[in-house]
């Protein structure tokens, strides 16, 4: 976790990074998206982990700030493309999406749930059986 508030830039940059492929298109969209999920969602439950640690000194505390700012950045950035691509590209990873249905990160929450809405608006047949057993 540590690692990963540390290079809060770069695994923002990395996530954005499959952000931009999605946009040009669904080509690489069965490794882009879940890997985009994936670092995104362990990026916020990093920061919420290490929020969570009592003992900080100003140099973390310091990075952790950036860090949340990083996330801010990228959930406002996932949240403005949910009306730019096609929701289909979501439906590919909707069970990756509703696995994490409980996030703690409230932002990140509120950007999940808003997919899941999106999501069971247009293809609702497709994604009512991923929300079975939840």
């Amino acid at each position: 976790a540590d690692q990963i508030i540390n290079q809060s830039e770069i695994v923002t940059h990395a996530a954005m990074t499959y952000l931009r492929s999605l946009h040009q298109g669904p080509t690489f969209l069965d490794e882009c998206m879940p890997r985009m999920l994936t670092i995104w969602l362990d990026f916020a439950n990093s920061i919420q982990e290490a929020s969570s640690v009592r003992c900080k000194d100003a140099k973390y505390i310091s990075l952790l700030d950036n860090a949340k700012r990083q996330l801010s950045k990228l959930n406002k950035a996932i949240a403005t493309t949910k009306a730019k691509i096609p929701t289909y590209y979501y439906l590919t990873a909707f069970p990756q999406i509703v696995s994490q249905i409980c996030h703690t990160n409230q932002e990140t929450y509120l950007v999940l749930k808003s997919l899941i809405n999106k999501v069971f608006l247009d293809f609702p047949q497709q994604a009512f059986w991923h929300m079975v057993y939840v």
